[in-house]
């Protein structure tokens, strides 16, 4: 976040040192732009999109957003440039030239340098290679610089986060020190690697001992290193953290007034709230797959049952239970869950639990079990039935059939049999629907979808309909709040008309804003350019959110002029992001009703 902020800045500095002759261009012919939207809004008070046809301004129009978009590009270029120069970034990317002044710097008594030598050896947005590779002297130099009060933190977050070779040695002896300002982020790195017994050793020796740096919050790093040592650590390690947590907690009986304090946390938990160690050791030890589990969870249970009554008693002896279910060999898992009658609140949790067991899942006993605590629980709404589903997936159809005449209700039949046969529907049936109905001619391949999932910032990537879309360029997901100020909606423009399986073509947008200062808000224009009309809309400014209502204007007039039938159709998504399907309106709607799209994304308020 902080690199892309500086990136912006940059940026907006280069923008000063662009030729002089092509600025007073731009300042000319930003001018010029000013009085054609004025013209445009004569007598057009509060209209929010004017269309002009005039056709040499429309060409004005899109010769200045290629100027301004050429601009953008040299300033970028530009950037790139100056910042390849930068030393710490020649020696990561292999000039070895560098090694000489780097060395130099890190041995040198400068911490501004130095501190400016790391960020920039960080590798950035621009880079394809993220690997950081540096020499042993160059390395050695770095870690003996953690022992520096001042640079240690951006030492610690730059070799930590990059895996610099040698960071495990370096990070274990800072760390047993116990002069760290950042103990806490050192134990969180070395939990990330997962292989540090010594910063366990340390961490139980060292426990209500630990000097916390507040300000770095070091609690919360201990505590997020703990569960990264849990799931990367080795058995022996694993086997230590837990025998440690269940004698801590041998040692701290359970109290009431530490019933009393997680009754309050639930509400809270926020980063950086008091840390709570009954509550977290109970927690990290029921969650693990460690053999002593049952036995623990028994004497846990035991000791919190001693302040409880009735149904808080109930509910506390079916969620150990259900927490337990992994131990269970087949028949006793059969017969505690049968057994289990939770509250509404905890229904899912209970279908999703033995959702992980395909054998007990499809148990025919357990199956028609299932469907009759869901219609007890009073579960009628679309999402409640969508997310029940979803939990079924794994049920073969013969027992689902079978199971769901269960439920007396015939509504919440139908509508639990509606969802189950969603969820089933395979890549090939989706595809064919989508063609059969005229939203896609060519199918999504299994490749496709496959190579999808390994890509971590996709929305969706699992075998879907939503996948399918996407993939399909008929479908944009998005934040209505981007996080830039004002918000952009050039790039939204640009990015949806993208999202039209390539049959809106060439439309050019740029957007531009004036700051009041004394109203301490923008007056902001998007000028789009397609075919043969210019369009001018002036979005409210909305902070760092985008003016929907303003900007769907602009949409649908562009798809009106693109002469096609298809247009960008909006789903409900019952939160602050906003989803468009491009396709005949009546068609998407179809779509959305056979897959219950906007039902499965929205709690449908009764």
């Amino acid at each position: 976040m902080i690199k892309n902020k500086v990136y912006h800045f940059l940026l907006v500095l280069c923008f000063a040192f662009t030729s002089a002759a092509f600025a007073q261009d731009l300042v000319k012919d930003s001018i010029r732009v000013q009085k054609i939207i004025k013209d445009a809004g004569k007598g057009k008070k509060d209209q929010k999109l004017l269309t002009i046809t005039d056709a040499g301004s429309v060409a004005f129009l899109s010769s200045y957003i290629d100027a301004r978009a050429k601009a953008v590009e040299e300033m970028e270029q530009m950037l790139l440039a100056n910042n390849d120069k930068a030393l710490g970034r020649r020696y990561r990317k292999g000039d070895r030239s560098a090694k000489t002044q780097v060395l130099a710097i890190l041995k040198g008594k400068d911490k501004d340098k130095i501190s400016e030598l790391i960020d920039e050896m960080e590798p950035d947005h621009f880079d394809k290679d993220k690997t950081v590779d540096l020499d042993a002297d160059v390395k050695a130099a770095l870690f003996k610089l953690i022992n520096d009060n001042e640079l240690e933190r951006d030492i610690v977050q730059f070799a930590g986060y990059n895996k610099i070779e040698g960071h495990v040695p370096a990070f274990e002896a800072r760390l047993i020190s116990g002069k760290s300002t950042v103990s806490g982020r050192l134990f969180f790195w070395l939990g990330r690697d997962g292989k540090s017994e010594k910063a366990i050793d340390y961490f139980i020796s060292s426990f209500g001992k630990i000097p916390v740096n507040d300000a770095d919050q070091d609690t919360y790093w201990f505590t997020e290193g703990l569960d990264d040592f849990m799931e990367n650590g080795t058995a022996p390690i694993k086997k230590k953290i837990i025998h440690f947590a269940i004698a801590y907690m041998e040692k701290n009986a359970i109290t009431m007034t530490d019933l009393l304090k997680w009754g309050l946390a639930e509400q809270s938990g926020e980063f950086g709230s008091e840390f709570e160690p009954k509550t977290f050791f109970v927690q990290l030890v029921l969650k693990s797959d460690d053999p002593r589990v049952p036995s623990f969870s028994a004497t846990t249970e035991a000791s919190m049952s001693r302040y409880l009554k009735g149904d808080e008693k109930k509910e506390l002896h079916d969620a150990m239970e259900l927490n337990l279910l992994r131990f269970y060999d087949f028949p006793k898992k059969k017969a505690a869950t049968l057994a289990l009658q939770p509250a509404q609140d905890d229904i899912m949790d209970l279908m999703n639990a033995v959702a992980k067991d395909k054998v007990l899942l499809n148990d025919k006993e357990v199956a028609a079990y299932l469907m009759k605590l869901f219609e007890k629980a009073g579960l009628t709404k679309e999402y409640d039935a969508a997310q029940f589903a979803t939990a079924l997936k794994d049920m073969d159809k013969p027992v689902f059939e079978t199971a769901v005449l269960t439920i007396k209700s015939v509504t919440l039949r139908t509508m639990v049999s509606e969802y189950y046969k969603l969820e089933k529907k395979t890549v090939a049936e989706n595809n064919d629907y989508l063609i059969k109905n005229g939203l896609i001619t060519t199918q999504v391949t299994q490749e496709q979808l496959n190579k999808r999932k390994t890509d971590e910032d996709i929305f969706y990537s699992d075998d879907s309909i939503y996948s399918i879309l996407d993939l399909a360029g008929i479908s944009y997901n998005f934040d209505v709040e981007p996080g830039v100020y004002p918000a952009d909606h050039d790039t939204l423009l640009l990015d949806l008309t993208n999202r039209s399986a390539g049959k809106i073509r060439g439309v050019k947008a740029y957007q531009q804003s004036k700051f009041d200062d004394k109203e301490e808000t923008s007056e902001i224009h998007l000028i789009a350019v397609y075919k043969n009309k210019a369009y001018i809309l002036i979005p409210e400014d909305l902070g760092d959110w985008y003016d929907m209502e303003a900007f769907s204007l602009l949409l649908e007039a562009i798809a009106k002029d693109s002469g096609l039938k298809e247009k960008f159709v909006p789903v409900e998504t019952g939160d602050q992001t906003a989803w468009y399907i491009f396709g005949e309106p009546q068609k998407v709607q179809k779509l959305v009703d056979d897959y219950k799209l906007a039902a499965e994304l929205t709690l449908d308020e009764e």
